[in-house]
């Protein structure tokens, strides 16, 4: 597994997995990036495939669950209180990123994850 240097600010956390559920990359913030487990990232893969799945059974990362907002064929948002959990597929895997303070809005966390997903759609990642 690979750990990189995060670009964003530190409450940010942000894991990318393939299809298989395999990590590839975590951001080496403190705190970590929830501990998944294989299955909980296999769901987040189904849940791209079938969007009534994620708002029914939500989305699970490390223990927590968070209600699903939105789900997409490209994009899956939840949320737990006010905390935020955004997954986003590009060609090869899926990133997820997990704000866990109180005083970001869920826009500016969309807004750079689907930023992150354009350039690894872009760039065949």
């Amino acid at each position: 597994m690979y750990q990189a240097a995060a670009s964003v600010e530190s409450e940010y956390r942000v894991c990318m997995f393939d299809f298989a559920g395999t990590v590839l990359a975590t951001t080496n913030n403190k705190p970590a990036f929830p501990a998944t487990t294989k299955a909980e990232r296999e769901a987040i893969v189904k849940c791209f495939a079938d969007n009534d799945l994620a708002q029914r059974e939500g989305i699970t990362l490390g223990g927590t669950k968070y209600l699903c907002l939105q789900a997409t064929p490209s994009s899956v948002y939840g949320m737990r209180g006010k905390h935020y959990c955004v997954c986003v597929k590009s060609v090869t895997a899926i990133a997820v990123c997990v704000d866990n303070t109180d005083d970001h809005v869920m826009n500016n966390v969309v807004n750079r994850m689907e930023s992150v997903a354009a350039y690894m759609v872009q760039n065949n990642i």
